[in-house]
């Protein structure tokens, strides 16, 4: 089994993985039938059809794959195994154990890439949202390119925050039709979206606002120019548009994302965001 070429795909950017990785990544998405199966995990490793049965194989042996006929799929017993584990480990790391329970005090972590920062920032907010439950979360954005640039996770994310019942209030600081249509596509009953230039936040920056804290995601400062001026411009995202996303984005050097648990500052930013929403009275109290 070949184990150390690169298996591209978007759960685990750039990272390697064996055969039968690329074989339950594929499955994730649905069951599917064994020789397309075959095509579409075997090229990227330039493995035999041998190879692939062999790692169907022993998926099957080890509990983690079924198969009926041609038909493949994960084993529901497996998945229920790993949300379980998902969920001690997320009860473990309880992220607000770790920040600073001390006012005033802000943590830093530093990416040298997006997609890096992007996962992390994923984990992060997840694991807060969860512990911070009932909480209402704004967000502001410039605009919404995290979309564009991993739109498989900023996805899933959504429909998490959808399954969860999170109240999600998104404010995008630049009206655009990439901006409205946005908008369009993501506002349900728990996600609103406002679109509002009033605000003075820095180009680099985009904002989480959730109880005491608030999480800032700084860009490197070239980088942010250039996507505003990309997507000032976007009629459409495009596959001309995502090369210029993709080119601009190779150039980024150094981000951060800020944590700051300062009661009073989140209470000023989240009364400054409300202007633009309805607030369910359940929440009111909460802002």
């Amino acid at each position: 089994m070949i184990v150390n070429k690169k298996f591209t795909h978007n759960i685990f950017p750039g990272s390697v993985i064996g055969l039968k990785g690329a074989i339950v990544l594929e499955l994730v998405a649905g069951e599917k039938d064994s020789l397309e199966l075959m095509d579409l995990v075997a090229r990227p490793f330039d493995a035999t059809k041998q190879a692939y049965y062999k790692a169907l194989r022993e998926l099957i042996k080890e509990e983690q794959v079924i198969k009926h006929g041609r038909r493949v799929s994960l084993n529901i017993v497996w998945i229920a195994k790993i949300a379980k584990f998902v969920e001690q480990a997320e009860s473990a790391y309880g992220i607000v154990k770790r920040l600073s329970k001390r006012e005033g005090r802000i943590q830093s972590y530093t990416f040298t890439s997006t997609t890096e920062l992007d996962i992390y920032w994923a984990h992060l907010f997840l694991l807060l949202a969860e512990e911070l439950k009932g909480e209402p979360i704004f967000f502001y954005n410039h605009h919404e390119w995290f979309m564009y640039d991993r739109p498989e996770a900023e996805n899933n994310l959504f429909d998490l925050i959808k399954k969860k019942r999170h109240q999600l209030f998104t404010t995008l600081g630049v009206q655009t039709p990439m901006a409205i249509s946005f908008k369009k596509k993501y506002q349900t009953d728990t996600v609103q979206v406002a679109i509002d230039e009033s605000f003075n936040f820095p180009l680099t920056d985009n904002i989480v606002v959730m109880g005491d804290y608030i999480i800032t995601t700084r860009y490197d400062e070239k980088v942010a120019n250039e996507i505003d001026i990309l997507f000032r411009a976007l009629k459409v995202y495009d596959e001309e548009a995502d090369k210029k996303l993709r080119a601009i984005l190779s150039k980024h050097r150094k981000s951060k994302i800020l944590v700051d648990h300062n009661k009073s500052k989140a209470h000023i930013l989240k009364k400054r965001f409300t202007k633009n929403f309805v607030i369910p009275k359940n929440l009111e109290d909460k802002i």
